[in-house]
C-alpha cells in the first residue's frame, strides 16, 4: 500500500514546531508498513516578500528536499498571497504548482491513495489530483478549516464543503470538529470517523517519580504552566487573571508562559498593571524536548482555550502526569472528564478558574490522583500507535471499496 501524503503542515528544518502531530502520524504509519510520500507545500516567497517579513523569509529558507527525523520530505513552492487574500483559489493554486511533480512521483510510485490535511488548500489540491490520477483520497480535518476558513468568504466555505463532501474518508481528530461540521454543513453528505491525535512515546518516556527540578521554575512556590501560541481565544489573560487573585495565598506561585504571539506584549503589559510581573514569566518559543523538561517541573498545566479542536499540548502534559484545566465544550471535553483525570471550566470564567487552582494547590493528594488517572488514559488510549492503526483501517477499507 502507499500513500501520498499532502500537508503544507509539517515541520522542517526551519519551521520545528509546525504540524509536529502530522510527522509523528507519519512515523507511526511507517512503522505499519505503510509505504509513505509526503510532499509539504510552501508558500512561494520572492523579493521583496523574502526581505521585509521574516515570516516570509523563513518560507524561502525552507529546503526543496530534505530528510527530517528520518522521513523523506519535499517541499514544492506554491502560490499564496499575503493575509488570506483570494484565499478560495489557494486549493487550486496549490494543485497547479505541484501537479507536474506529483504526476511524474506517481509514474514511479503508482500510489494507491492521497491522504491530505486541511481540506483548503491541502485537500482541494487533493481532490483534483485525485480525479486526474484516478485514486481515492481521505482528508484530515484538524480544526482550522471549520473553525476560520469558513469565515472568510462564502467561496472558503463552499470550497471546505464541497472538499468534504468528495473525500472517500474524512477524519476528525474531535467530536468537536464533527458536530460543527454538521452545524456548518447540514445538507453535505460526509464520510466521517473521530480519529484522535495522540502523543510521541518521548512524552509516555517521563518518568513520574523524576525528582522537582529549579531548571526553569524558581522556589518553592505552586508551579503553573502553560504553552501556546499567544492569541486572544487561548486565554492565557485569564490565567494571568487567576493569578492576581492568588498571589495573596501565594507570594511565591510562579506562571511560567511558554510561547509566543501578537498577544505577548499586551499579556506582559497585563501582569505588570496587576502587580504580578514577579509571578509571570514569559519565556517565549521552546523546542520540543525543552516543552517536555518543564511540562515535568510544574504542578499544574492550565490554557483555558475558548477556541480548541483538540488540544495535543493538554495530552502532552496528562502523559507527563500533570493535572490540567480546559474549557468545556472544546476539544479536550472528549479525553478530560472534570475531577477524574483534569478539569473543565466554563470560557472566560476566572473566577471557577481561581477556584480550581486554589483546590489543586492546596490539595497534593488530589493534584497527583488526578495526574496519575491522565498518565494512564493516555498511556492506554492517546498515543500515535493506536491512532495510526485506526487510520490503517480507514486506508484498507476504503481501497476494498474501490477495488469493489
Amino acid at each position: 500500500m502507499k500513500i501520498l501524503i499532502i500537508s503544507h503542515l509539517y515541520p522542517s528544518v526551519k519551521r520545528e514546531y509546525y504540524g509536529t502531530f502530522v510527522h509523528e502520524q507519519v512515523k507511526e504509519l511507517k512503522k505499519l508498513d505503510i509505504e509513505l510520500k509526503v510532499v509539504s507545500p510552501v508558500k512561494l516567497s520572492p523579493f521583496p516578500l523574502n526581505r521585509i517579513s521574516e515570516k516570509w523569509k523563513g518560507y524561502a529558507e525552507i529546503p526543496f528536499s530534505d530528510v527530517y527525523d528520518s522521513v523523506h520530505v519535499t517541499y514544492p513552492r506554491y502560490l499564496s498571497l499575503p493575509r488570506n487574500i483570494a484565499f478560495d483559489k489557494s486549493g487550486l493554486l496549490m494543485y497547479k504548482s505541484i501537479r507536474k511533480q506529483i504526476l511524474k512521483m506517481h509514474q514511479q510510485e503508482k500510489f494507491d491513495m492521497i491522504h491530505a490535511h486541511v481540506a483548503l488548500p491541502d485537500g482541494f489540491a487533493a481532490y483534483l489530483l485525485s480525479k486526474e490520477i484516478g485514486i481515492p483520497y481521505v482528508l484530515t480535518v484538524h480544526g482550522q478549516d471549520l473553525q476560520k476558513t469558513v469565515k472568510l468568504s462564502s467561496e472558503c466555505k463552499k470550497q471546505v464543503g464541497f472538499t468534504l463532501e468528495h473525500a472517500s474518508k474524512v477524519i476528525y481528530v474531535s467530536s468537536k470538529l464533527k458536530k460543527l461540521e454538521s452545524e456548518i454543513f447540514p445538507d453535505v453528505l460526509v464520510n466521517e470517523v473521530i480519529i484522535p491525535n495522540g502523543v510521541s512515546q518521548k512524552w509516555l518516556n517521563v518518568k513520574k517519580d523524576k525528582a522537582r527540578s529549579d531548571a526553569n521554575f524558581n522556589g518553592s512556590g505552586p508551579r503553573l504552566l502553560s504553552v501556546s501560541n499567544l492569541y486572544f481565544e487561548k486565554g492565557i489573560q485569564d490565567n494571568i487573571v487567576a493569578v492576581s487573585k492568588l498571589v495573596a495565598e501565594y507570594p511565591d506561585l510562579q506562571y511560567i508562559v511558554v510561547g509566543d504571539g501578537p498577544e505577548r506584549e499586551k499579556l506582559e503589559g497585563m501582569a505588570k498593571k496587576l502587580g504580578i510581573e514577579r509571578n509571570v514569566v514569559f519565556k517565549g518559543a521552546f523546542k520540543p524536548n525543552h516543552v517536555i523538561e518543564i511540562m515535568n517541573e510544574c504542578d499544574v498545566f492550565s490554557l483555558p482555550s475558548f477556541n480548541e479542536a483538540f488540544g495535543i499540548v493538554y495530552i502532552e502534559a496528562m502523559a507527563c502526569a500533570k493535572p490540567v484545566i480546559a474549557c468545556r465544550g472544546e476539544g479536550p471535553e472528549d479525553y478530560i472528564t472534570s475531577g477524574l483525570n483534569g478539569f473543565l471550566m466554563k470560557p472566560r470564567d476566572t473566577e471557577e478558574l481561581t477556584e480550581i487552582l486554589r483546590q489543586l494547590f492546596l490539595n497534593p493528594t488530589q493534584r497527583s490522583q488526578v495526574a496519575e488517572n491522565a498518565r494512564t488514559l493516555i498511556e492506554n488510549e492517546y498515543n500515535w500507535n493506536s491512532a495510526a492503526k485506526k487510520i490503517k483501517d480507514v486506508y484498507l477499507n476504503t481501497l476494498n471499496r474501490v477495488e469493489k
